[in-house]
């Protein structure tokens, strides 16, 4: 059943975006992508380099001494493992045009080339339930924050409740440095040696995004439309760009072109699906059941599209004044442009198993906005048992029942991951005080430079009037108040904000009637709020 507030948030939004892209402004977005190719992560500042390589000061942090003798002419992983990419992308009249084809070509790998041959269903336990979960949003949203949030609640929920689950982990997070493990042991106490590799083969966040060949990851997009001059409107397309992308194989068939049938396009899709699930792979242990990668995108048309196991898409919002990620005064278009894309994805039912959470409730309202996110997991685990809508695994497989499993690698996952040692927020019972009484509105506050940025857009006539409509008619969609000595009405001006109680949930799902009864069970009153 299609959410009513799904809806009408997605009605205005489009009606909004429509009014903006009449205002737009026709001037060149050059610094405002330059600043996007920064990227910061949500633990400490890192500097993420045109060529894609981590800063110095992400390897300070990831190493128990300084690193010295660090060499910058070290080739990038992907670089190494991946010699062919498979798509070809390219931005046009200001980033408006976007053509994106990935090719179905077989993979060009320096390592363990004869894995490339194996279906998902090879490299994973085929005899066992295993779920994909893709974490999406804007940069410094939160992602991170909720993936170390579903890695903990999954752990403690499944490990306990489900014995057959005890035998192997319940969930695996992509590590970058797992498939080199090895080589950091045999390095020993030589630090140049280990610097080497921690430069070669450590990613930013552990990001799937850096850990694959098959589409173009959010540093790319931006350097090609700072190369362009593309317009400030379309900064915000920059994270759902390989939504765009069409699936080609070698005989010209894709799937955006209507004369092709649909067993060949579906056929070309679990091709790349499980060429990427193969790359994906070698990061995680695949015995886990859950499944989980993390990057700072929106493009969850693409990963639904090339899933080849059940797939569960999480994705989290934030106010977009409170968190300028792409340093620009006029941050609200490109929160617009991305948000608009997403839920006319959701609305029109192309998103088969999905949640949506804002990070403020994620912060105020933590418990209970993972008590729901739980019952969303499980709802989409009923349906996949019963063979439910769109859920089940892929059964592409291309013959080749001999190669050698991703599990001989010799990757083998810990519970206690590096995850464990990130920054947490302060778990909070939903019962208790809110956040916005607490220590935790730390974490609500809005930091100077997004201050800078807010106040400057109030200055200028065009911005002020997005922001003003943002306020009045969207933004009460996701239950946006201002944090103070109490809970006021949400205003324009720079101030810290989270949402009211009856938010402090998922916001919209795929699983309303699971979520509905959940609430009714625990005699929710604020539970009437259709999702």
């Amino acid at each position: 059943m299609l959410s009513p507030n799904l809806r009408t948030a997605g009605i205005a939004l489009v009606t909004l975006g429509v009014l903006m892209a009449h205002h737009e402004m026709s001037y060149v977005a050059n610094i405002a992508i330059r600043n996007a190719v920064t990227i910061h992560s949500e633990a400490q500042e890192v500097s993420i380099r045109g060529d894609g390589r981590i800063s110095i000061e992400e390897l300070r942090s990831s190493i128990q001494y300084p690193p010295q003798h660090l060499d910058p002419n070290v080739q990038k992983v992907t670089d190494e493992m991946y010699e062919q990419k498979h798509w070809d992308f390219r931005l046009s009249d200001g980033g408006d045009r976007v053509e994106c084809q990935i090719h179905t070509k077989p993979i060009a790998s320096h390592e363990a080339p004869e894995t490339l041959s194996l279906s998902a269903a090879d490299i994973g336990i085929s005899d066992k339930e295993q779920y994909i979960i893709h974490i999406h949003g804007i940069h410094h949203t939160g992602t991170g924050y909720l993936r170390q949030t579903l890695y903990d609640a999954l752990n403690n929920e499944f490990l306990t409740s489900e014995g057959s689950m005890n035998t192997s982990p319940v969930v695996s997070v992509q590590d970058s440095l797992r498939p080199y493990k090895h080589l950091l042991e045999e390095a020993g106490e030589d630090k140049v040696k280990r610097d080497k590799l921690l430069r070669k083969y450590k990613v930013a966040e552990n990001e799937g995004q850096h850990l694959q060949s098959i589409y173009p990851s959010y540093v790319y997009r931006a350097k090609e439309l700072m190369a362009i001059k593309g317009k400030l409107r379309n900064a915000g397309k920059l994270s759902y760009s390989a939504d765009f992308c069409t699936i080609t194989d070698d005989a010209g068939h894709a799937d955006g072109n209507a004369s092709d049938n649909d067993d060949t396009i579906q056929f070309n899709n679990e091709v790349i699906g499980n060429i990427l699930f193969q790359q994906w792979s070698r990061y995680w242990d695949t015995s886990a059941t859950f499944l989980l990668q993390k990057t700072p995108t929106l493009d969850v048309l693409l990963l639904e599209k090339l899933k080849v196991l059940p797939t569960l898409h999480v994705i989290i919002v934030r106010h977009p004044m409170t968190r300028n990620s792409a340093g620009l005064a006029s941050m609200s278009v490109v929160w617009v442009n991305a948000w608009t894309h997403v839920f006319e994805l959701l609305e029109e039912g192309k998103i088969d198993w999905y949640a949506v959470v804002t990070y403020e409730a994620l912060v105020s309202h933590h418990d209970q906005v993972v008590k729901e996110l739980l019952e969303v997991v499980r709802s989409g685990m009923d349906r996949h048992r019963s063979g439910g809508r769109n859920l089940k695994r892929s059964a592409y497989n291309n013959g080749n029942e001999n190669a050698e499993s991703i599990e001989d690698v010799g990757m083998k996952d810990t519970r206690q991951s590096a995850y464990s040692q990130r920054r947490r927020l302060n778990y909070r019972d939903y019962n208790e005080e809110p956040a916005w009484a607490s220590s935790s509105i730390a974490h609500l506050i809005v930091k100077e430079p997004s201050i800078k940025y807010w106040k400057t857009c109030m200055s200028k006539t065009s911005c002020r009037h997005t922001v003003n409509r943002l306020t009045k008619d969207i933004f009460p969609h996701f239950g946006y108040v201002n944090v103070g000595h109490r809970l006021d009405p949400l205003s324009s001006s720079p101030r810290p904000v989270t949402v009211s109680r009856e938010f402090g949930r998922v916001l919209f799902s795929s699983e309303g009637d699971a979520l509905n009864k959940f609430r009714q069970s625990r005699d929710d009153t604020a539970g009437d709020r259709n999702i």
